[in-house]
């Protein structure tokens, strides 16, 4: 399809904010990648192939209830020039969208950067996960064991007994057996011989997350007397935090539902990562005050 040099000029300004994203973030990266994907297909930046577009009904038509707004075919799009337009009247333009999803314009609109806009608005919908997660993040329980025993299980069983009403209160019902049944499995493995941190997390409402950073840094040995008699001592070392995290946009609720339904280790450890930068800053800034 040929191009007109108007319709060339919005493309090209849409691409030079695809170019400015590419230089940002990684999430900016990612929605500039989207962006240019969908930038390919297209032949009409006017309506970016919605085939449709708005445009003021006239004077001659105030107070007969129907609107002060007409949706129209894309004048850019047609083949046949003295095809019929109007499609429909309308009573207001706000998230006007069109049959594909992606927002109407007037139809003489020809700014760039109000086209790209709609092209980042369209695939963030799309996909919610290319916008930065935002968190906030809240302290519920904190318990550091450096302990020498002869009984594990009763110390497991000790330090369940400390977490058991701070889950409880915040998860109640079976979701706190199960996560408290998933700390004991967790801080059991003393015999792994191994430095180990495992992070669990559940949904506690529609926008709360509570997650679980366990470090373990214990070991078991195996002693005797008199080379009869064996028994095992353990050297207790666990860091165990609990948190409440409230995620504040949809990319934040669509990745820890992620977390949930997947079990990505990878992803709660980025959002951790993210939650501990943001407590750093701000205890920098109040320190400057």
């Amino acid at each position: 399809m040929y191009m007109t040099d108007y319709n060339l000029c919005i493309k090209n300004e849409i691409i030079s904010f695809i170019e400015m994203y590419k230089t940002g973030d990684r999430y900016q990266q990612k929605i500039a990648l989207e962006i240019e994907e969908i930038v390919k297909s297209k032949t009409c930046f006017f309506c970016l192939d919605e085939k449709q577009c708005w445009n003021y009904r006239g004077s001659e038509f105030k107070g007969d209830k129907k609107g002060e707004f007409y949706i129209k075919k894309c004048p850019q799009c047609l083949t046949i020039h003295n095809e019929k337009l109007w499609i429909k009247d309308c009573i207001s333009t706000i998230d006007l969208v069109g049959p594909f999803g992606i927002q109407l314009f007037r139809d003489d609109a020809n700014a760039g950067s109000d086209k790209f806009e709609a092209l980042e608005k369209y695939v963030i919908q799309k996909n919610p996960e290319l916008v930065k997660p935002e968190f906030t993040r809240s302290s519920v329980h904190h318990n550091h064991i450096i302990e020498k025993t002869y009984e594990l299980e009763v110390e497991v069983g000790k330090i369940i007994e400390t977490c058991k009403p701070f889950i409880e209160f915040y998860m109640g019902g079976p979701m706190s057996v199960l996560m408290l049944n998933n700390i004991k499995v967790s801080i059991s493995g003393v015999n792994r011989e191994s430095t180990q941190t495992e992070i669990l997390c559940e949904k506690i409402n529609t926008n709360e997350f509570m997650y679980i950073v366990m470090k373990n840094r214990s070991t078991e040995k195996e002693k005797s007397r008199f080379g009869f008699y064996k028994y095992k001592k353990c050297y207790l070392d666990i860091k165990l935090d609990i948190y409440k995290m409230n995620t504040l946009n949809n990319s934040a609720h669509h990745l820890c539902s992620k977390i949930i339904n997947e079990a990505a280790g990878n992803d709660i450890i980025e959002i951790i990562d993210l939650l501990d930068k943001i407590a750093q800053t701000k205890t920098k800034q109040q320190e400057t005050i």
